[in-house]
């Protein structure tokens, strides 16, 4: 009987180093430090920390926006660094990224049916009426009405520019969803609404996520797995249920104990 292959993770990091240049020629900053960690298609994983800990540097170098200092980033079996720039932009479609602030991410003098419409395009993806179908369809997908895919991202509200960002990250049928605090800008109610639009989308196409938050009260609605970071490391790591009933870590206590307060006040953490 022949031994089958194992499954190649959909995203696989390996002892990833950020370093960022600070104070004169020989300063650096390490924001990011040893840090492995995988990622399985239909999962969600939630990285998560304090400010300052690492955990947009990570998602920013996993999207190939910033370089590693030293380790790998494998996205579906590949290491996208050691391909060329066309190459490296073909495969960009199969992973996408959402940022916190829906504002800087969307560029004002666009419709939102143009918005979403735009990677298709890019991608080669779509032309003609098709374009605009696919996009309206996007649109239709995240709660945005078909009259209103013609107005300027200013004419939404900032959980409706947040579902639009959501639906241009989409549009192209990704593998890997980072989503960088997407809510953490919104109130309780409207971050409860972009939530269920995500948990849909990830249900419904089957992808890997990886969810950036400080809240663990977003943890254990949204993820699977989580991660968690101080200063640039991991602390601590595993299944949801697990590391949030019985942390180990005076870090992720801390950090729930902050979730509650926040969750207790009611507003957005």
């Amino acid at each position: 009987m022949t031994a089958s292959t194992p499954r190649q993770p959909l995203l696989d990091v390996d002892h990833a180093r950020v370093v960022f240049p600070q104070g004169g020629p020989h300063g650096e900053v390490v924001a990011v430090d040893d840090v492995s960690l995988t990622l399985d298609t239909g999962r969600t994983m939630g990285l998560v920390g304090a400010s300052g800990c690492g955990k947009s540097s990570l998602a920013r170098a996993i999207m190939h926006l910033i370089p590693l200092a030293s380790g790998t980033i494998r996205i579906m079996g590949e290491d996208l660094s050691r391909l060329g720039r066309d190459a490296r932009r073909r495969k960009r479609r199969h992973f996408q990224m959402v940022f916190q602030d829906p504002g800087g991410s969307l560029d004002a003098r666009m419709r939102a049916i143009d918005l979403v419409s735009e990677p298709l395009q890019v991608h080669g993806l779509a032309s003609g009426p098709d374009l605009r179908d696919r996009a309206r369809a996007v649109l239709a997908s995240v709660d945005i009405p078909a009259d209103a895919v013609d107005r300027f991202p200013h004419q939404f509200s900032g959980g409706q520019r947040q579902r639009i960002a959501i639906a241009r990250a989409v549009v192209t049928e990704p593998s890997l969803l980072v989503c960088d605090e997407p809510t953490s800008a919104l109130d309780v109610s409207v971050q409860a609404q972009v939530l269920d639009v995500l948990r849909n989308i990830q249900q419904d196409r089957d992808l890997g996520m990886l969810f950036i938050t400080h809240d663990m009260g977003v943890v254990r609605q949204m993820c699977d797995d989580v991660l968690v970071m101080d200063a640039g490391r991991v602390v601590e790591a595993g299944p949801v249920d697990t590391v949030l009933d019985a942390p180990a870590h005076p870090v992720t206590r801390s950090l729930l104990a902050a979730s509650m307060g926040t969750h207790a006040m009611g507003v957005d953490g």
